[in-house]
């Protein structure tokens, strides 16, 4: 009986659960499909939650109210084409942690919009709040009008990081962080393993901000028509708390409210403004019809061999290798398919899923098939290796790249059990069975093999680098050791081939693929997009083992959850996650 209770109360929910998202999808397949862009209509876009990489699919793409980077860079494209949009309205008032590569990206799209003839016109009750505005201020600054709050301030106040060391904490508690690196600017681990900053840390990360805050002066100076020198002047004299300062030092153009900006919007016309939702408009958009592709392939997080178990760290989606290989092997067999772009915003990861990556990316160029990478805030360490078999490497300027090296080992915890009066013993049949213990120190023979698997996990590297970028191996050493670089830095160094974003890529795979100007093309993902009645499909029928019944209820309230994860994503995020996805 209690059985029969427990399949009633299923079916119910199933039930349940197909009249909600019946009912929500039905209400906004109305709200998209009857919108009616009228003559002298602005898109009202407002940048709250985490920027995602990639396209949501299915459910999530209705349950997550913010569109991802590239909906966002598409649609603008295709607004600025249209005579009905005369401008967009970016509001920023919510600013959500923006990687600089990102914020290039959204900003070369504003201004490509702008040089159609549209306006873009930018609101901001404050840029940063007892925190940096920098990244929202540079993304601001693509704009014709900057308009501000009364009581907003502008905390342009540069770039700096800050970083705990755990090493006396770790000491305290008899816990010691064994790594063994290839090598010296390899300093990810260093939190755990020193007291501060080693030199080479503390080089890299000057170097990297430096360079970075270059190329923000360079762009707002250009875009606000204010010299480099005086633009670093305001950002010394940051954080300016009075709006009208920065007014007069002509950082913004307007003081005043969103009401009084809609006021102003249309008061300029005689024909009534109308004000247009970003994701509305993105959602009515037709896609182009033609039969020959680019596929777009996305490695997002932290590089691993499945998705299995994912990191309870990340704040971000894992990379798993075996669905990278997959996505290259389906672009592949679909004979549509011309070339690909292969978009990397990775820190790198397990140095094995790392080589798997590789080599699919080798596959397709040995098919015939050209492969474009595009770096977004960072392709680093095996971010950077799966880029190198790529028929052409593309990065933004402020892109985090290199960290050619490895590193490897594990936390001896034997002191800290004694602390605990708890004592281990091990036996093992073989010289080296326990060697991933965390108990006990590595013997001489265990560190001799992991000293041998790093020496040659680095020698294949370095070839890798060597060969694919054309450069003297003695060269490669100079440029690797673990050192990072900006994606400018990194083209300098012969390590990238082209500066610019994802559609640069696009255009060179279509030069590559030997599309004609003008040939309609279609941009499709692989792995293909899971569109909403397909996933309504599995959710109810449990055609996947995770999809069940019941497993499609958790499925649909977990991307609930999901759509509100920039909530903790907001309260989370810190400088040291920077810090992380950079070495």
């Amino acid at each position: 009986m209690r059985h029969l209770f427990r399949k009633f109360l299923v079916f119910l929910g199933g039930i349940t659960l197909f009249g909600i998202v019946v009912s929500f999808a039905g209400i906004l397949f109305v709200s998209f499909k009857t919108l009616k862009i009228q003559e002298n209509s602005y898109l009202e876009l407002s940048l709250e939650g985490p920027l995602e990489e990639r396209p949501m699919d299915g459910l999530q793409s209705f349950l997550n109210p913010h569109p991802s980077l590239r909906s966002m860079i598409e649609t603008l494209d295709h607004a600025s084409r249209d005579p009905k949009i005369l401008g967009v309205l970016l509001r920023l008032n919510q600013q959500s942690p923006m990687g600089l590569g990102q914020v290039q990206e959204l900003r070369n799209a504003l201004k490509s919009f702008s040089k159609k003839g549209k306006r873009v016109i930018v609101h901001c009750d404050t840029f940063g709040e007892n925190t940096s505005g920098m990244a929202a201020y540079y993304l601001a600054s693509a704009g014709q009008e900057i308009w501000l709050q009364p009581i907003g301030s502008l905390n342009i106040i540069g770039l700096g990081i800050e970083i705990p060391f755990l090493r006396k904490f770790l000491d305290d508690y008899g816990i010691k962080a064994r790594i063994l690196k290839r090598e010296e600017y390899k300093t990810a681990m260093n939190f755990l393993t020193h007291e501060g900053l080693s030199s080479q840390n503390r080089e890299d990360l000057e170097k990297i901000l430096t360079a970075r805050l270059k190329q923000m002066i360079t762009d707002v100076s250009q875009d606000r028509k204010l010299s480099p020198a005086r633009v670093r002047e305001y950002i010394d004299r940051a954080p300016i708390v009075k709006a009208q300062s920065a007014k007069e030092m002509g950082l913004i153009d307007h003081i005043g409210y969103i009401e009084e900006l809609y006021t102003s919007l249309k008061s300029k016309t005689q024909v009534p403004v109308q004000l247009v939702k970003f994701k509305q408009y993105a959602h009515v958009l037709q896609k182009p019809k033609g039969t020959n592709k680019i596929a777009i392939i996305y490695a997002v997080g932290p590089i691993m061999r499945t998705s299995e178990g994912g990191n309870p760290l990340a704040l971000e989606s894992v990379v798993s290798a075996e669905e990278v290989r997959k996505a290259f092997e389906d672009a592949l067999k679909d004979p549509h398919v011309k070339a690909i772009v292969f978009r990397i915003n990775s820190p790198g990861g397990s140095a094995v899923a790392s080589d798997t990556i590789w080599g699919a990316v080798e596959h397709a160029k040995t098919k015939g098939i050209p492969v474009i990478a595009s770096m977004g805030d960072v392709a680093a360490s095996g971010g950077y290796m799966v880029a190198l078999p790529a028929t052409k490497i593309v990065a933004n300027p402020a892109t985090i790249t290199g960290s050619i090296g490895v590193y490897s080992g594990k936390f001896v915890t034997d002191a800290f059990w004694e602390k605990l009066k708890i004592h281990w013993q091990g036996i093992q049949v073989g010289q080296k069975a326990l060697i991933w213990n965390s108990v006990k120190e590595y013997s001489k023979e265990e560190l001799d093999a992991i000293n041998e698997a790093l020496d040659h996990i680095y020698e294949v590297f370095m070839q890798r680098v060597s060969v694919a970028r054309k450069l003297p191996l003695n060269e490669v050493r100079k440029v690797a050791q673990g050192h990072v670089w900006t994606g400018d830095q990194a083209l300098n160094k012969g390590l990238v081939d082209v500066l610019g974003d994802m559609d640069v890529a696009i255009n060179i795979a279509k030069k590559e693929a030997g599309f004609k100007e003008g040939e309609v093309v279609r941009l499709e993902t692989f792995p293909r997009e899971t569109t909403f009645i397909e996933k309504l499909k599995l959710l109810l029928t449990g055609n996947s083992p995770s999809l069940s019944l019941g497993g499609g209820i958790y499925e649909f309230f977990k991307m609930i959850k999901n759509s509100f994860k920039s909530l903790v994503i907001d309260s989370l995020y810190s400088p040291l996650a920077a810090y992380f996805e950079s070495n």
